[in-house]
């Protein structure tokens, strides 16, 4: 588990599947940790990678682009990056910027 002031990075694998439970607001201080981690994750070979977003209270740009960058590293290799459970406030930034129109979204 990753943490910094109420951020929190907590990691579940199965096979070549990592799930990526978030907690906290990800943004310019938090969002260089998801990135590492997403980052480790897909050089240790982790092909799919669920990020889970229902404790996030806040996504900014910088979150957005550390999922949109480990979305672009992933699908080189023949994997993915899908995103379940985001609250409704992250759930619509993801929408107004188009970021779901190519990462999957889960809501179940």
């Amino acid at each position: 588990m990753t943490t910094l002031n109420g951020f929190e990075i907590t990691l579940s694998e199965s096979g070549d599947e990592s799930t990526v439970a978030v907690k906290g607001e990800v943004d310019l201080s938090t969002a260089p940790l998801l990135d590492a981690e997403l980052t480790r994750l897909g050089d240790a070979g982790q092909r799919h990678i669920r990020v889970d977003l229902r404790d996030v209270r806040f996504l900014d740009s910088q979150g957005i682009k550390v999922l949109v960058d480990a979305h672009k590293r992933l699908s080189m290799i023949g994997g993915s990056l899908s995103l379940f459970h985001p609250p409704r406030p992250v759930r619509r930034v993801l929408e107004v910027t188009g970021v779901e129109r190519f990462l999957p979204i889960d809501e179940s």
